[in-house]
Order: C-alpha cells, then sequence, then structure tokens
C-alpha cells in the first residue's frame, strides 16, 4: 500500500501533471512532537496518555466507514493506534453502506473514511471535491463535496478549468488546485486505494489497462462515460 500525497492527485498516473512546487509530491511526514504542539496552543494537555481540554475531558474523535469495507477499517484501526500514541481516542461508527453514503450526504459525521478522486480528469476530480456548485448545509443532500468545502478562490480556477481547451493552461490551472489542496487539506489522502471492473475485450477494444491507466475500470461516478469514449469496435477475424 502507497502512501499518498496531499496534492489531490494519482500517482503515479498523474505524475507529469504534479505541482513541481510542491514538495516530495505532497508527502507529508508524521511528527508527533509538532501535533502535540499544536494541541498545547488549542488549550490540551496529555494527562495519563489522554489529550484533555481544560475541564478535563479526552479528545474523542468519531471516524464513520461502511460496514462491511474490510479494507477501509483497517485503515481506521490502523489510524486509531497512531492517534493513541498522541493521547487521541478514536471511537469508529460503521453504519451499512447505504447508511454511510447518506450520512456522506447529509454531512452527518465528523471524519469519513472513504475514497476521492480516480476518474481520470483532474478538473473533474477537484471539482467533485472542492466545488461550491455541490456545497449544501449539513442536514441537507449532497452530491458531491461532502466536505462542505467553499472557496471563492476555487471556483474561479474551476472555471477559468472548465472553459479553456489550452493544454498548458489547463496544466497551471491544475497547478493552483494542487496548492490550495496541500495548503488547506480540504481531505486528507492516506493510501492510493484500489479500484476494481470487469470487462471483455471480445467486442470493443480501448478499457482501460496497467499500459493505458486514462482512468478506473469501475461503473460508477464519471469513469463510465469516459471508458465509452475511448472504446473502438473489434474487427472480426478474416
Amino acid at each position: 500500500m502507497q502512501q499518498a500525497g496531499q496534492t489531490g492527485m494519482l500517482l503515479p498516473n498523474q505524475e507529469s501533471l504534479l505541482n513541481p512546487a510542491i514538495p516530495d509530491k505532497g508527502l507529508i511526514t508524521q511528527n508527533d512532537k509538532t501535533a502535540l504542539s499544536y494541541f498545547a496552543k488549542a488549550g490540551y494537555t496529555m494527562k495519563n496518555g489522554k489529550l484533555v481540554d481544560k475541564t478535563g475531558a479526552p479528545l474523542t474523535v468519531s471516524i464513520t466507514t461502511a460496514n462491511g469495507y474490510s479494507d477501509w477499517l483497517r485503515a481506521v484501526q490502523a489510524i486509531t493506534k497512531e492517534w493513541a500514541k498522541v493521547g487521541i481516542t478514536v471511537k469508529t461508527k460503521q453504519p451499512q453502506p447505504a447508511a454511510y453514503q447518506l450520512a456522506l450526504r447529509n454531512g452527518d459525521f465528523q471524519l469519513a473514511m472513504g475514497s476521492v478522486g480516480g476518474t481520470g480528469s483532474v478538473y473533474q476530480d477537484f471539482a467533485n471535491n472542492l466545488s461550491s456548485e455541490f456545497y449544501t448545509p449539513i442536514g441537507k443532500q449532497a452530491a458531491n463535496n461532502f466536505g462542505r468545502y467553499k472557496s471563492a478562490k476555487v471556483d474561479a480556477i474551476l472555471d477559468r478549468f472548465k472553459t479553456t481547451t489550452n493544454p498548458q493552461d489547463q496544466m497551471e490551472l491544475g497547478y493552483q488546485l494542487q496548492q490550495i489542496y496541500y495548503d488547506e487539506l480540504p481531505s486528507i489522502g492516506l493510501y492510493y486505494g484500489g479500484s476494481w471492473g470487469l470487462f471483455s475485450t471480445q467486442k470493443f477494444t480501448g478499457w482501460p489497462s496497467a499500459k493505458d491507466p486514462y482512468t478506473s475500470p469501475k461503473t460508477y461516478v464519471s469513469t463510465s462515460l469516459l471508458i465509452l469514449t475511448h472504446l473502438k469496435k473489434k474487427e472480426a477475424a478474416k
């Protein structure tokens, strides 16, 4: 499992589009001492191995993940162990998948383990996760941007990205979005997760593959449309 950077980009697939100004491809090294200094500034102190506030109440964070999604649950368990080292107590919520999706759409969570990106389009990945086009108040269902991120600057960049066909302009706008993502952390990249899909080359070619990973072979979100634009009918054998 490969550690993910905090740029919002899927590596190594999108490495040629990565902002070179962001250090170490967006990877961040864990630093417990620095983390604890920030908690101290926020009024938390360590007591009996737990971070507590001025009233003595322990710092507790809940992470919501879908029941039965064993890979995400293992990731939450790893986070629980790491955060315990700096005194944070983690409570795991595991609603059934349908209820999990509803919680995301309604904003009914503190933190949620899930997946973002992977459409094969830099614009689409950032728009789905950051655009205020999808913004709704907590309690009302959102189609995307479940973290309720909102930025006029990001919206302006996305608007320009959506209308330009100049590859160099698209590259520069992608750099700007990555820098904002790295600086503000609207979501936190942990690892590059797997995506699965089945296809047959019996009648059509052009499917995504290890040699041409233009998108994931999954059959949800916008990847299906992207795949359809790449397919070519296979010629009958002579």
